[in-house]
């Protein structure tokens, strides 16, 4: 029988064990070949954090933390993570790029350049239906190119 989930519908892939697992063993399938270029996984928002640790884990890759700026902390930092690194944006959609954009900002503040976007879409019943990799394609204003 089949359990009723209570979620977000883009953020239902991250709380069952068996969709969390089939999208983080899909972003490492895809990010390893992607590994020389880029040295952390930038990460804003609830259901992202949740499994980008372990992504980064598995890929020996540091975690840059960018925090909204409504959220609530113990911490003085809006941004948390080694300075100097390639960084790669880790999301479940671009929607109004507001995110993105926060990111971008949130990494160049501490000296790190975004390199790189993974977006997976979650909407479908706890299912990664597809995923998208894209790095090194950013002009200097920070829009993405098509």
């Amino acid at each position: 029988m089949a359990r009723k989930l209570t979620a977000c519908r883009h953020e239902r892939v991250i709380f069952t064990v068996k969709s969390r697992n089939r999208l983080v063993k899909e972003a490492v399938e895809i990010l390893k070949t992607w590994t020389k270029d880029f040295d952390a996984i930038a990460v804003s928002g609830y259901s992202s954090a949740l499994v980008v640790p372990i992504i980064a884990h598995k890929l020996k890759k540091n975690i840059v933390l960018v925090r909204k700026t409504s959220e609530t902390r113990f911490s003085n930092h809006n941004v948390e993570g080694q300075h100097g690194q390639r960084v790669l944006f880790f999301d479940d959609l671009i929607d109004s790029g507001s995110t993105f954009r926060h990111i971008k900002k949130g990494v160049e503040s501490i000296s790190c350049r975004l390199v790189g976007t993974y977006l997976y879409n979650s909407f479908g019943c706890n299912s990664v239906d597809e995923d998208l990799i894209s790095m090194n394609n950013y002009k200097s204003d920070g829009d993405i190119i098509r």
